[in-house]
């Protein structure tokens, strides 16, 4: 029997979003005082929605009263169950531009009309008769939702767009950055506010009624704190999988508010469909991803059965890492039998629920929670029959063909199947976990067994989200067989669609598919991704962070990145082709340098912020000056990490940077020598910052050996930069 929890879709728009967080603004300046956001612009995602004379931007596609109406992805603007309508035409998706004529838009029980408060189409802009459609202090409304910027965030249908980025929206330059509140600060503050990331992919049962669709994913859209990722349906499963991320009690809220809304919208005793399923919910796993243990997803699950079966009265069963009995540990023994079997499993004694009573809900069903890792459902493209496909999963999968016949990957589940809208069929697997068998794994050994049949294999899917390292570990493994020479995360991506044929069945866009490039809100809550006049403005504020060990990373980053130029700027020449080889393995260790020092400029800053507020801890009784003294220790033992570690990995560049300024293309000698001065004089200031912290640090012997220590990393800075500016002399 098939058992994954998600189901394979081709060739359906996935709707998106990368807004993570709704960030509250204030009416007003923070600086300046002033009443409205003005000439400042609404960020959503990555692209902007702008007052005045711009577009307004929604996602990738733009809300224009042009020649394209006002969609979003490729569907049109709905107002809840409403759909924008202009008198008696819908404003679609297409060639047609929008109209008013003498006829007034109607939204819900809202009209907006034309005359002297007409909406017109000037310079791209839209505008209400003499005012532009702005962020002041009235909302516009479209039916039960409103669309302000006060503060409320803006909402458009399922999608929360915020404001700036993480601090309040101000009308003053840059250039008053210094008097007021230090932008670093507030992005430190957000991105300690989203630290704790947990994944819920809840699988319902209906995958065909788009009203149904919509109605849950705007429950869960409208739940504070959570971020609906990705919404991915299937018509032959007549399931859809729902990914959304956020905090563990607002993940646990969130899905409640989907099962509430589903629970008055499926009715299962007329459901159909060619995936296994027990109830109108059929699984919600809570998965982690940043800063969240297995036991916090445990607990997640466990919440979330307890008030669900509270709330809809209906049998939950627990599985994965949170199950209560090996037999239950597995989704299959739980799923067996499926909704059809569910009266009579429901009567015996072994099959009695985690949650909720024993009683066979017809227009449910049964419920399975659990926490497991990070699933990837991928399938593999075959023109062959569904019975040919499924022999290859029966070779491939953990389970094989039984007992006596065990299959080759361990932790895949796999089964074969037609996909009739793609006219094909597919080996689709579930991988349980990427780490014990890579994706790339996956994909080889099918096509080892499709070769044996004689089956041409026409690229790979991927069902919903999928890790970046899922990727990087596939990237790594072709460019070492393959002898390949690719340093860019960006380049590596492409390579893995490219050799899966993942784009084989629609467009695969790393924006919209990789987790970690849709969970956004953290990289632009981070130093490194400030401009550098930003980074300049926030070292210069009235402020202890970032400092100076954010600085010396920085200074390495840099070094480490004039160092990888220079290999660059040798490789690949004509007249250096000889040292082609000697550039492959020369080039990389300051590339990946270069990446992990800039990591450490926000790591430098976050330690120190952790002994900062264990400062600020109550000191008032015995127990609070003691629970204040060991967090202040603890806070600044992890201070003293972050600059011992740049000076360890400074002291292993010095060997690569003097064979490369020795090898490099004499054009760019200066630029290692500044590259050795500057990682020398990163390496001096990590040191400063060490001996620096030690002095409050109470444990003597850790206090002996980081000193020695540190001292050992500088003088091999020193020893190490010189012998690169000898080495660089004598070149000629």
């Amino acid at each position: 029997m098939w058992d994954p929890e998600l189901h394979p879709r081709s060739n359906i728009h996935v709707w998106t979003q990368t807004c993570l967080h709704l960030v509250k603004q204030k009416e007003s300046c923070s600086v300046c005082s002033t009443a409205t956001c003005r000439r400042r612009r609404l960020t959503c995602g990555r692209r902007r929605l702008t007052c005045g004379r711009r577009s307004l931007t929604c996602g990738r596609r733009r809300l224009t009263c042009g020649r394209r109406s006002l969609t979003c992805g490729r569907r049109s603007l709905t107002c809840g169950r409403r759909r924008l309508t202009c008198g008696r035409r819908r404003l679609t998706c297409g060639r047609r531009s929008l109209t008013c004529g003498r006829r007034s838009l109607t939204c819900g029980r809202r009209r907006l009309t034309c005359g002297r408060r007409r909406l017109t189409c000037g310079r791209r802009r839209l505008t209400c008769g003499r005012r532009s459609l702005t962020c002041g202090r009235r909302s516009l409304t479209c039916g039960r939702r409103r669309l302000t910027c006060g503060r409320r965030s803006l909402t458009c249908g399922r999608r929360r767009l915020t404001c700036g980025r993480s601090w309040p929206i101000s009308c003053c330059s840059v250039n008053d950055w210094r008097s007021a509140e230090r932008p670093a600060a507030a992005f430190l503050r957000f991105a300690d506010a989203m630290a704790q990331l947990v994944e819920c992919v809840p699988n319902f049962s209906e995958g065909r009624n788009q009203q149904v669709i919509d109605a849950i994913s705007a429950a869960i859209s409208g739940t504070a704190g959570c971020s609906l990722l990705d919404v991915d349906p299937g018509a032959s499963t007549n399931r859809t999988v729902y990914t959304f991320v956020g905090p563990p009690d607002a993940v646990v809220e969130g899905a409640l508010n989907a099962a509430r809304q589903a629970f008055s919208l499926i009715d299962m005793t007329k459901h159909s469909g060619e995936h296994p399923r027990t109830g109108a919910l059929d699984v919600c796993p809570f998965i982690p991803v940043q800063n969240v243990t297995m036991d916090d997803c445990v607990g997640c699950s466990r919440a979330f059965g307890q008030k669900l079966a509270d709330m809809l009265h209906v049998p939950v069963y627990l599985y994965g890492e949170a199950a209560g009995t090996p037999a239950r540990r597995a989704l299959p023994s739980v799923r067996a039998g499926e909704y059809e079997a569910l009266p009579d499993k429901l009567s015996r004694q072994e099959w009695t629920p985690d949650f909720g009573p024993a009683a066979f809900v017809p227009s449910w069903g049964a419920t399975v929670t659990g926490a497991r890792k990070f699933l990837i459902a991928y399938n593999v493209n075959l023109i062959s029959t569904k019975e040919q496909a499924h022999r290859v999963a029966l070779d491939i999968r953990e389970q094989g063909r039984g007992q006596n016949q065990p299959g080759l990957l361990k932790k895949v589940q796999g089964m074969g199947w037609y996909l009739e809208e793609a006219n094909i069929a597919q080996v689709s697997t579930n991988i349980l976990d990427y780490e014990v068998t890579p994706l790339h794994a996956v994909y080889e050994e099918v096509c080892r067994a499709a070769e044996e049949l004689r089956l041409p294999l026409v690229g790979s899917q991927i069902v919903g989200l999928i890790p970046l390292k899922a990727l990087l570990d596939a990237a790594d493994f072709y460019i070492h067989r393959d002898q390949l020479f690719i340093l860019e995360e960006e380049h590596k991506v492409r390579l893995v669609v490219s050799k899966l044929g993942l784009d084989s069945l629609g467009p695969f866009n790393p924006k919209e598919r990789i987790i970690e490039y849709m969970v956004k809100g953290q990289e632009e809550g981070q130093l490194r991704s400030l401009t550098l006049r930003q980074f300049v403005h926030s070292v210069g504020a009235r402020t202890a962070a970032p400092g100076g060990g954010s600085v010396s990373a920085a200074i390495a980053a840099l070094g480490a990145a004039l160092g990888a130029m220079v290999g660059q700027m040798t490789y690949g020449k004509r007249q250096y082709e000889n040292l082609d080889g000697v550039m492959r393995k020369l080039i990389p260790p300051l590339h990946r340098a270069m990446n992990d020092f800039l990591q450490m400029v926000d790591a430098d800053a976050s330690a120190f912020n952790s002994y900062m507020a264990a400062l600020k801890m109550p000191k008032n009784t015995a127990e609070e000056k003691k629970r204040r003294e060991d967090a202040m220790q603890d806070g600044l033992q992890q201070a003293l990490a972050v600059p011992e570690a740049l000076a360890e990995r400074i002291s292993a560049l010095w060997p690569h940077l003097k064979e490369m300024v020795v090898h490099g293309n004499i054009s760019c000698k200066s630029d290692a020598q500044v590259a050795a001065k500057a990682l020398e004089a990163a390496a001096f200031g990590a040191y400063y910052n060490i001996m620096t912290n030690l002095t409050d640090v109470t444990d003597e012997a850790f206090k002996a050996a980081t000193h020695r220590r540190a001292s050992a990393l500088l003088q091999e800075a020193r020893d190490g930069a010189a012998a690169v500016l000898r080495a660089a002399e004598t070149r000629t």
